[in-house]
């Protein structure tokens, strides 16, 4: 037979120790990760001067709205106007300084949202293109210089909502082609004469694109970059059928 073992009384903490079960368990007091930021504020702060132009606009519009009562419709076609030149000017000046590396980051970083901030942005120029309409049509009832005034103002806003979707879609160019050029070793655009194309490179694909639906020498060697260009030709083609029209209801109201 064995021999019994001793009984023991429990041990119990001296007075210095801790009672708690975090004691026993050191990654109970560890702290919880940060959460991480939303989408929206990852695309906030990655397209500051977009985001910037929006609220531009929005604010404008209200001030004018209430400074012009009575010709809500002019405001905000001036809104437009201001917000889309800025932001395609600052846009334009910020991608011409980047480095390629530089241009990569962007890219990786705002992947998640592009597709709807293009799409966004193609309803919000179909937007004003019916708002430029409506301001034709306005403009009938008019007389002398207030209604030259309200024809000026469409015909502008018809150049800047023309160029702002071909704008975007360089942007959107340029996007692919980074990312592309990154993961699979080629962008799906063939530049000729050049290997790095910079953003001119891109608008004068896009402005080709939208002024004869045509690459010229571009050449397109990925399937994503076929899909884009199809999805581009179609709404150039659309909103260029839409400037005509306008364009001929605002010379005729003229007279």
């Amino acid at each position: 037979m064995h021999p019994a073992k001793p009984c023991t009384s429990p041990r119990w903490p001296s007075a210095g120790s801790c009672f708690r079960p975090s004691c026993a368990r050191p990654e109970a007091m560890q702290r919880p990760a940060p959460h991480a930021p939303s989408r929206l504020w990852v695309q906030v702060q990655g397209r500051p001067m977009l985001f910037g132009a929006l609220l531009l606009g929005l604010v404008l519009g209200l001030l004018l709205s209430r400074a012009w009562p009575g010709h809500g419709m002019a405001a905000a076609l001036v809104a437009w106007d201001v917000g889309v030149l800025g932001y395609m000017v600052a846009a334009t000046l910020l991608v011409l300084r980047e480095r390629p590396q530089d241009s990569l980051a962007r890219a990786q970083r705002l992947d998640a949202g592009q597709a709807l901030v293009l799409s966004s942005s193609v309803l919000a120029a179909v937007a004003s293109m019916a708002a430029i309409g409506a301001e034709v049509l306005r403009a009938k009832g008019l007389h002398g210089s207030e209604r030259l005034l309200h024809l000026g103002l469409a015909g502008a806003t018809i150049a800047v909502s023309w160029a702002f979707i071909h704008f975007v879609f360089a942007l959107h160019y340029a996007h692919g082609y980074h990312l592309g050029t990154h993961h699979r070793g080629e962008g799906g655009l063939d530049f000729p004469g050049s290997d790095a194309p910079d953003f001119v490179d891109f608008l004068y694909l896009s402005f080709v694109i939208g002024t004869s639906a045509q690459t010229a020498d571009v050449a397109f060697t990925s399937r994503r970059m076929r899909r884009l260009a199809l999805v581009h030709c179609v709404l150039a083609f659309l909103f260029n059928t839409t400037v005509l029209a306008l364009t001929i209801n605002l010379v005729a109201s003229l007279w």
